[in-house]
């Protein structure tokens, strides 16, 4: 009886002694650096702050960034010290499909607005690396300009059009279940068939897909 009530002591002992430690690893501080504040580093460690509240973690989260800003190339500058020029340094496109960056701006009550251009006339045009070799304007009807590709260029318009809507389609998945969250970006990538467009030119990957 002796021998039971003493292994019973020992195995509750050690039950006490695995739930102290959970619970002394759940109050140890993890320190975390990051480097760059701009888009991305500023971004990762909001959400890693927000991910850590939700599962009652303690982190440490340290910003490293060389300029005095934070926003990295997200800034506007007047050259010539002019303030009537006015350059946006920052991405050359914000959509929709960005999910991050477009809900941080909802999120954060931000207004979005298009830039005024000087001329209204927006501008479709194919470059052959040498010399504009098609030009569509807006101003014209969308068939006239439809037509006039189709007779040059067949479907191959249409058709990469189609391939940009697949493979953007591809990556936001990374942004969705089952494949998000990840611990390795470069296996959700193979997964995803998305590594092997890193190894391939735009025009190997226009043929392979043609």
């Amino acid at each position: 009886m002796r021998l039971l009530l003493g292994l019973a002591a020992l195995a509750a002992g050690a039950n006490a002694a695995e739930a102290g430690t959970r619970a002394h690893k759940s109050r140890e501080v993890k320190n975390i650096a990051i480097i760059g504040a701009g888009a991305a580093g500023s971004s990762a460690a909001y959400h890693l702050h927000q991910y850590a509240e939700e599962e009652g973690l303690r982190l440490n989260v340290t910003l490293f960034e060389k300029t005095d800003h934070i926003g990295g190339r997200t800034l506007t500058v007047s050259p010539f010290s002019d303030p009537r020029l006015r350059v946006e340094l920052g991405a050359s496109i914000f959509i929709k499909d960005n999910h991050i960056m477009y809900n941080a701006s909802q999120k954060f009550g931000l207004n979005l607005s298009e830039l005024a251009l000087s001329e209204p006339t927006d501008y479709t045009i194919i470059w052959d690396g040498e010399t504009v070799v098609f030009r569509a304007e807006k101003l014209r009807p969308w068939w006239w300009d439809a037509a006039k590709l189709f007779l040059r260029y067949g479907l191959a318009p249409y058709r990469a059009v189609q391939l940009v809507k697949r493979s953007v389609g591809t990556f936001l998945q990374l942004y969705e279940e089952p494949y998000f969250p990840f611990r390795s970006l470069t296996q959700r990538a193979f997964e995803l068939g998305l590594l092997r467009l890193t190894g391939v030119t735009g025009e190997q990957f226009l043929r392979e897909n043609n």
